[in-house]
């Protein structure tokens, strides 16, 4: 079982986050708070700043989109570090450590974008201008808020995959509208179709490294 004395883990509302519950609970792992976020800079943002959370020791577990080509679909990334807009700030490093180690996981830099980056051509960019590895929408806002943070995250799409662009079917509360996901989906049905196939591959990789961690 891990020894770090995390106080709560972060992980974004549905499927991500019942990927973490069925991972604690394979794990048999007791009396730890799982806090369930919303999607995004802005709507994470507000949930911080009305929550009142008091936990100083969090984990923040969840997916990634690759950007590095080195990183591929099913990869368990340890994050040492996140960028946002021109800021950078660092993981707590003694746990990251202990982390990394004990899932025997990739190092990687984080990219907290705005936007959900869809289109090869936007995360070749990304990584060319930043040198990330993994894009997501929540490391940066909680690497702001709590004093000792690590993030874990799997890797749910490759460099060279095309998603569907999801950005309009996502509101201000973090959530993903269904019919606005329905029909962003069904506009580019190849895409979706490996969009679905990956989430489902990375999800099950995710319950899996939730259990490894806090195995009793």
């Amino acid at each position: 079982m891990l020894k770090q004395g995390f106080e709560g883990i972060l992980v974004v509302k549905g499927a991500e986050y019942a990927a973490v519950c069925r991972g604690i609970k394979n794990s048999k792992m007791k009396g730890i708070e799982i806090i369930s976020i919303p999607m995004g800079v802005k709507a994470l943002t507000t949930y911080l700043e009305q929550a009142e959370l008091k936990q100083q020791k969090v984990l923040l577990l969840g997916l990634g989109g690759s950007i590095n080509p080195e990183y591929s679909l099913g990869n368990v990334v340890v994050y040492d570090r996140c960028y946002y807009q021109v800021d950078s700030l660092q993981c707590d490093r003694s746990i990251s450590v202990s982390l990394q180690a004990k899932l025997k996981a990739n190092w990687g830099k984080g990219l907290t974008c705005d936007r959900l980056i869809h289109s090869v051509q936007a995360k070749q960019e990304k990584r060319a201008s930043t040198g990330a590895d993994i894009v997501d929408m929540e490391s940066f806002v909680v690497l702001q808020k709590f004093p000792q943070v690590a993030i874990v995250r799997v890797i749910s799409d490759n460099y060279d995959q095309s998603l569907p662009d999801l950005n309009l079917a996502l509101d201000s509360q973090g959530n993903l509208d269904k019919i606005a996901l329905a029909i962003a989906m069904s506009q580019q049905p190849l895409a979706a179709l490996r969009l679905i196939h990956s989430s489902l591959k990375s999800l099950k990789i995710l319950e899996k490294v939730t259990c490894k961690l806090f195995l009793e």
